[in-house]
């Protein structure tokens, strides 16, 4: 995903304008750099993780197709949808207008006030796990409603929880945000160190997540059609040779 190479392109820029050390050792204008680059990966993440997520709902979609769909799920589907295009709408809102006039974002020395950034990213942070949960126990209902045998049930769902172990992530990120509330807004660009790591984690995780489901078919189809084939022709060339 383009945002997510975008998004890492940046945090390593930001390494060498000082990101890891204290915000009051940094050259005025490594801070001014910093803040801007910040600013834009706040947009970055956001539309990323909404994309990752919107993609997670419309496999679902294909998945269990239309003619399969019983109402509780159609409305449960779009009621994802919607909660996650609000949660966009939402912390865009509050990143763009958290200071006024909304340059202070990224030049804090101009006249005028801002919000707590703290409380931005646990506003982020919350409803993305909310989300995430939404996510993970939607399909389970249908999966269990298939016609097939309990073991089979069984797999598929350990196949989607374990796919969708992202929500691992979210919490982390949340309850390293709710510890460090506080000093986000002191010194951002050294104690904002352990949310990033989460974040940057967040996206890339949630995608391959996403794809795991459908990689199992490939997966099945590689074992069954080279792999099995393959180890067949090594054994019969081995016992070839011995005898």
């Amino acid at each position: 995903q383009p945002f997510v190479i975008v998004e890492f392109s940046l945090i390593f820029y930001m390494l060498s304008l000082g990101l890891g050390r204290h915000i009051n050792t940094l050259p005025t204008e490594n801070i001014a750099e910093s803040l801007i680059v910040i600013y834009v990966i706040y947009f970055i993440y956001d539309i990323g993780l909404f994309l990752t997520k919107e993609s997670a709902l419309f496999l679902f979609s294909r998945v269990f197709t239309r003619q399969a769909h019983t109402s509780w799920f159609n409305y449960g589907l779009w009621a994802a949808h919607a909660l996650n295009i609000s949660w966009l709408l939402g912390i865009i809102f509050g990143t763009v207008f958290m200071c006024d006039p909304v340059a202070k974002n990224y030049i804090p020395s101009l006249d005028g006030r801002c919000g707590d950034t703290g409380a931005l990213w646990i506003g982020s942070a919350v409803p993305s796990v909310l989300i995430d949960l939404i996510i993970l126990l939607l399909p389970l209902p249908k999966i269990w409603g298939l016609q097939m045998s309990i073991a089979k049930k069984s797999g598929i769902t350990l196949v989607f929880v374990l796919g969708y172990c992202v929500i691992i992530v979210s919490l982390g990120r949340l309850i390293t945000v709710v510890k460090s509330a506080d000093a986000l807004n002191r010194d951002l660009t050294y104690e904002g160190v352990p949310a990033l790591f989460w974040l940057c984690a967040e996206t890339p995780i949630t995608l391959t997540s996403i794809c795991l489901p459908p990689m199992m078919s490939l997966a099945r189809h590689l074992t069954q059609n080279y792999f099995y084939p393959l180890s067949s022709r090594i054994s019969s060339l081995v016992n070839s040779q011995r005898g």
